[in-house]
């Protein structure tokens, strides 16, 4: 599981809550038309929890464009609209990407004139996969009387 798998997952989340909606991911042309969305990770940090496993934590951010005015200006009814329908695509907590149910740790949102925003910031192990010891064999138990 990696960068990529998550963001197709936030991606599939977002069509399927407005399937009649464009998802740029990680950039946006420069001619793009409203109302869509710009899916962007931020930034990726790893933790380690010990020799074996490692605490993995990226920060998305969803950028959402709805249709705007003669002055540029978007109705901010439908903005914060949308803002909260895409926060609660995350209300449960998690996501599921491949076989895991990834921790969405944190959520954050905001708006300005022209777009909203949610900076998504999720979290999972990674267990690195290291055995540098020996598998313990048999062990005798004595029973002492």
């Amino acid at each position: 599981m990696g960068t990529n798998d998550v963001l197709d997952v936030i991606n599939r989340l977002l069509l399927a809550a407005y399937p009649d909606r464009r998802v740029d991911i990680n950039y946006a042309p420069a001619e793009f038309k409203r109302p869509c969305f710009l899916l962007e990770l931020v930034d990726v940090k790893l933790e380690r929890l010990n020799r074996y496993i490692v605490k993995r934590i990226e920060r998305y951010s969803i950028t959402c464009f709805e249709d705007v005015d003669a002055y540029n200006n978007t109705d901010r009814t439908a903005l914060m609209e949308t803002l909260d329908k895409v926060l609660w695509l995350f209300a449960d907590g998690y996501i599921v990407v491949g076989d895991r149910a990834v921790n969405v740790v944190a959520c954050a949102a905001g708006c300005d004139f022209a777009d909203a925003y949610v900076d998504i910031t999720i979290e999972y192990t990674v267990d690195l996969g290291r055995v540098d010891y020996e598998p313990i064999g048999e062990v005798e138990i004595r029973r002492v009387k």
